[in-house]
């Protein structure tokens, strides 16, 4: 349930029955990934070595650009995932490698030796942790294919062949 404003917008600080102080990890989420998404786009097009426009560039080029962004969005979209999944807690990125049902659940994760969270980690053996399962591939949906320009058109189904007036076929 949230409070409407007169225009239609709900801001996030107005979500009621949110005791998990979620509308607050949507906030730093939004605030922290929007610098991120700025300064991807303006170091693109700062520092992109492909002047020419869209449509002007070769097919090979249009991908090149397509994946960078596609791959650059992932990470900014496993971010946000982390981000709000964690809502302010602390949390390791580990991969969950092994679970055994038996008289209870024992879990394998694997994580880095380097992440900043490792020693917490440590010492909360023994202790109670939260594992929250995130899974950013649940909104990694797409509106469709990029529409890439081949750098050869196809010929359609109404091409034909033009040819001189004789009657005598090609050889």
């Amino acid at each position: 349930m949230a409070k409407h404003k007169a225009n239609g917008d709900v801001p996030a600080a107005d979500l009621v029955d949110d005791p998990a102080g979620l509308a607050d990890t949507v906030d730093v989420a939004v605030e922290t990934l929007s610098g991120d998404v700025r300064d991807f786009i303006l170091d693109r097009l700062k520092h992109e070595q492909n002047k020419r426009p869209w449509h002007e560039r070769s097919e090979a080029e249009q991908r090149d650009t397509v994946h960078a962004v596609e791959a650059h969005v992932t990470g900014l979209l496993r971010q946000a995932v982390e981000l709000i999944a964690a809502q302010g807690r602390r949390t390791i990125r580990a991969t969950l490698e092994a679970v055994t049902i038996k008289d209870g659940i024992k879990a394998t994760v694997s994580l880095s030796k380097f992440d900043p969270q490792r020693h917490s980690l440590s010492d909360a053996q023994g202790a109670s942790i939260l594992i929250v399962v995130a899974d950013p591939e649940e909104f990694q949906g797409e509106r469709g294919p990029v529409e890439i320009t081949p750098d050869q058109a196809t010929l359609g189904v109404d091409a034909g062949v033009v040819h001189s007036g004789t009657d005598t076929p090609f050889h």
